[in-house]
């Protein structure tokens, strides 16, 4: 699950709960708004980062709830895989900003009704890139005087962002993939039982009350 499958899926789970969504993108500097959801009686604001090996720290907490400040918006939620560190939580519980991991995703797919849906399934199986800067789709290239591959946007020479080719697929190896129980199997019936998904969450440390809070 790369950054732009990640915030889809958050973006189709609030569509689906009939809320409204307006995508601000990868375009954004990290810390910033990804998602602005609204429904008639309430906008908050959504921050997604879909690492793999990282705990969200203070400082990631820190930028989001400056983001909030900056765009005028009360209200944040912020998701994550991982899990968050000890002073993040306090820094968010202080703050009013909600912390979710995965198993809670997990929950917010199944009582949205997509968790075997044709919707998730098609995202999860397009293995296209998308450039963090603009969203135009990445085109794999060769350099010409060094002969490396590289993912260069399609939008250039409007937009020069490149990501490497070699780190791309290192972060792709069914290996990388395995450890990371919300893959595509997990969204098509082998996922993790309730129980498993409990522990994980109690290992995460979001000690949110999630009935109540989402």
């Amino acid at each position: 699950i790369d950054w732009f499958q990640f915030e889809k899926l958050i973006e189709l789970i609030y569509r689906q709960r009939g809320y409204s969504v307006t995508r601000l993108g990868g375009a954004n500097p990290d810390g910033g708004v990804d998602l602005i959801v609204k429904s008639p009686s309430e906008t908050f604001a959504v921050q997604c980062k879909q690492w793999r090996k990282w705990k969200v720290g203070v400082k990631e907490i820190r930028e989001f709830l400056g983001a909030l400040t900056d765009s005028g918006i009360p209200k944040g939620i912020f998701i994550t895989l991982t899990g968050y560190s000890g002073q993040a939580k306090e820094l968010a519980d202080k703050h009013g900003i909600q912390i979710l991991c995965e198993p809670d995703l997990i929950e917010m797919l199944e009582k949205s009704g997509l968790i075997y849906s044709q919707q998730v399934s098609k995202l999860f199986s397009d293995e296209r890139k998308y450039c963090p800067k603009c969203e135009k789709e990445m085109v794999l290239r060769t350099a010409r005087m060094k002969g490396n591959r590289f993912w260069g946007c399609s939008s250039y020479p409007r937009c020069k962002f490149i990501l490497n080719y070699v780190a791309c697929n290192a972060l792709e190896t069914p290996e990388s993939r395995s450890s990371i129980q919300f893959d595509l199997s997990a969204l098509t019936g082998r996922f993790a039982s309730r129980y498993s998904a409990t522990l994980a969450y109690r290992s995460c440390g979001c000690q949110s009350n999630f009935r109540k809070r989402i």
